[in-house]
């Protein structure tokens, strides 16, 4: 059975994934290439969905560098938010 998310809790696993599976950084314009190009989500769903992420306190921003040593906001996962992403990105992962 598939396991149909919201753009947001989508975004949010994403970044998630990108910062503490692979260890990398996150921004808005990686996510936004991350999604466009499985067609998955538009550039402004994903704009909008770090917003309202960032006001439901799920995500916290940074400033720092993003890649060829640009200055950028980096995005994370809150510690508050960090144990229920994490189990909801687990029970995603065994459902693939």
């Amino acid at each position: 059975m598939e396991m149909r998310l919201s753009a947001q809790l989508k975004v949010a696993l994403k970044i998630y994934e990108i910062t503490e599976k692979k260890g990398e950084k996150a921004w808005i314009s990686k996510l936004i290439k991350e999604f466009e190009k499985n067609k998955e989500l538009s550039k402004n769903t994903v704009i909008s969905s770090v917003q309202l992420l960032r006001d439901w306190g799920i995500v916290k921003v940074r400033y720092g560098r993003t890649e060829n040593n640009r200055v950028g906001t980096l995005l994370y996962i809150t510690n508050e938010a960090k144990p229920w992403i994490e189990e909801l990105y687990k029970k995603v992962q065994t459902r693939r």
